[in-house]
C-alpha cells in the first residue's frame, strides 16, 4: 500500500506537470512534492502531498479540474485523491 500511495502521488503530480505544459502555457505555478504527509499513516492508510501555489483564475480551476478527472479515470486502485483549496497546514 505504500508504494500504491508513492506512486499514485507521483503519477498525479507527472499528469498535472504535462497538462499544464501542453493545455495551460501560461498558467503560473509553483510545485512541491510529493512528500509524506505530516502524520503519514492513519488507519493502516498511507499519505502524501504535493503543494502547488497559484494565482487563482479561471485557467487554474480548469487545470486541476481537468488534472482530477484525468486521474481518476486512470487504473488507480487503492488510492484517493483530496485536494485542499485553501490549506491551513502547508
Amino acid at each position: 500500500k505504500e508504494a500504491d500511495t508513492r506512486r499514485g502521488a507521483t503519477a498525479f503530480s507527472v499528469l498535472l506537470e504535462k497538462l499544464i505544459a501542453e493545455k495551460y502555457p501560461d498558467l503560473k505555478t509553483v510545485r512541491f512534492g510529493p512528500f509524506s504527509e505530516g502524520i503519514y499513516k492513519i488507519n493502516n492508510r498511507y499519505r502524501m502531498r504535493i503543494t502547488v501555489k497559484y494565482k487563482d483564475c479561471a485557467a487554474a480551476r480548469s487545470c486541476f479540474r481537468d488534472a482530477v478527472l484525468a486521474y481518476t479515470k486512470a487504473d488507480r486502485t487503492g488510492t484517493a485523491l483530496d485536494i485542499d483549496i485553501n490549506p491551513t497546514v502547508i
